[in-house]
């Protein structure tokens, strides 16, 4: 089912989990480049992997790709009607994936 795009709303982009973990493998490892650990370095195509999984074992179709205060994590961002996305105040960074039992 395809989100509601509101007139007059920004909204944030988001990543298609799945959609990225079914490129190619060459693809996937060029995608893995935008995503960097907390302390700045870049992770292994591994890495992004397990954090992918980690959010689909969640729920989570889609993630942000950055900063969204008005986040659904099977839609993605639900609109900034103020047209700055991610800005407004109170916006936070999305949590990390629950850690596997």
């Amino acid at each position: 089912m395809a989100r509601e795009m509101k007139t007059g709303h920004s909204y944030c982009m988001r990543i298609d989990v799945r959609g990225l973990l079914s490129r190619k493998p060459a693809e996937f490892r060029r995608a893995c480049g935008g995503f960097t650990n907390d302390d700045g370095t870049r992770p292994t195509p591994d890495q992004v992997r397990e954090f992918l999984f980690d959010h689909l074992s969640q729920g989570h179709e889609f993630i942000p790709a950055g900063r969204c205060d008005n986040w659904d994590w099977k839609d993605g961002c639900m609109g900034h009607p103020d047209g700055k996305p991610g800005t407004r105040v109170g916006a936070v960074d999305p949590p990390a994936p629950e850690p596997r039992p």
